[in-house]
C-alpha cells in the first residue's frame, strides 16, 4: 500500500488467505504496522498516473481488484488504462481524499461488494466524492445560499430548488421534477404502454442534462469537474468478484470437459459409418 500522493512510498501490505499459529486464518486482514488509514494499493496494467488517469475504479481488496480486471478486460480494452484502487477494507476519510484530490476529473467506478458492509463503503465513498466537489467551488453571495442548502455529502442538484436563480436555472428544474413525476406515475401504472413509458423515460433524461448544463454554468465548474460516480455491481447471483470469477471459470470447466467427452464419442460414430 502506497500514498497517493508519493506512490514510491510504501506504507502497509494487505494480507490475504494469511494461516496464524493459533489456527486461524483471515482472507482480509493487515500486516501489523500498516498505516493503512493513508495508504493505499494503487495498480494499472498501462502504468497510468493517478493524476492522469481517466476512470478510477475502487474496491475494499486487491484481490477483488484483479478478480474485476479477469472479468471485463475481454470487452473493454480501454481497462487497462484505468487505475485500480484497494482501501483495504472500509475507506478512511485520508484514503479517499488522498486519491479524488489527485483525480476528480475522472469518472469514479464505486467497485466494493453487494454486502452490507460494501453498502455502506460505498455510500461512504459517494459522499465523500461530492464533499469533494462541493469544495472545489467558489461562494459567491449569489451561489451560497443554495450550496448551504445542499445536505452534506449529497450531490450539487439536492439542494433547494427556490433558491436557484429565475430565469432558466429554476426553470429548468421545476420542468425536470416535473417530467420525472410523470415518469414514475407512468412506470408503476399498467395502463401505459412500454414506448410511451420509455418516451418520458427520455423525456425526463433529456430535462435533467439541461438542468444539469445550467446548474454546471451557475455553479461555475465544467462537465470534468462535475460529480462523476458509476456504482459497479457483480452479477446479482454473487457479492464479489471473486465470487463472481470463481464460478465462471468453474462453469468454463465444466463445458470444457463436457467437450473433451464428447469428441471421442463423436470419433467412435465416425469410425462406425466409414
Amino acid at each position: 500500500m502506497t500514498l497517493p500522493e508519493d506512490a514510491d512510498k510504501i506504507v502497509g501490505f494487505e494480507k490475504r488467505g494469511h494461516a496464524y499459529t493459533d489456527g486461524n486464518s483471515s482472507y482480509d486482514d493487515m500486516t501489523e504496522g500498516n498505516h493503512s488509514g493513508e495508504g493505499v494499493w494503487i495498480a494499472s496494467p498501462a502504468r497510468t498516473a493517478l493524476s492522469e488517469a481517466k476512470h478510477i475504479y475502487w474496491f475494499e481488496s486487491a484481490s477483488e481488484a484483479m478478480a474485476y480486471y479477469q472479468l471485463h478486460q475481454a470487452k473493454n480494452q480501454e481497462l487497462r488504462k484505468a487505475v485500480f484502487v484497494s482501501t483495504g477494507g472500509e475507506p478512511t476519510e485520508k484514503q479517499m481524499r488522498g486519491v479524488l484530490e489527485l483525480t476528480i476529473p475522472a469518472r469514479q467506478h464505486i467497485c466494493f461488494d453487494t454486502g452490507r458492509e460494501g453498502w455502506k463503503f460505498a455510500q461512504t465513498l459517494q459522499k465523500e466524492i461530492c464533499r469533494t466537489i462541493r469544495s472545489t467551488i467558489e461562494e459567491t453571495p449569489e451561489r451560497k445560499p443554495y450550496l448551504d442548502s445542499i445536505p452534506d455529502g449529497n450531490d450539487l442538484d439536492e439542494g433547494e430548488f427556490y433558491l436557484l436563480p429565475k430565469g432558466g436555472l429554476q426553470e429548468s428544474c421545476i420542468r425536470f421534477d416535473a417530467e420525472r413525476e410523470e415518469a414514475i406515475s407512468m412506470s408503476s401504472s399498467r395502463l401505459c404502454a412500454p414506448e410511451d413509458v420509455q418516451d418520458q423515460i427520455d423525456t425526463m433524461r433529456k430535462c435533467y442534462r439541461e438542468f444539469r448544463e445550467k446548474l454546471q454554468d451557475f455553479l461555475g465548474i465544467d462537465k470534468e469537474h462535475d460529480v462523476a460516480i458509476s456504482r459497479e455491481m457483480p452479477d446479482c447471483r454473487y457479492t464479489g468478484w471473486n465470487e463472481q470469477l470463481l464460478a465462471e471459470q468453474q462453469q468454463e470447466s465444466v463445458r470444457e470437459e463436457s467437450v473433451r467427452e464428447e469428441e471421442p464419442e463423436q470419433e467412435r460414430q465416425t469410425h462406425f459409418r466409414r
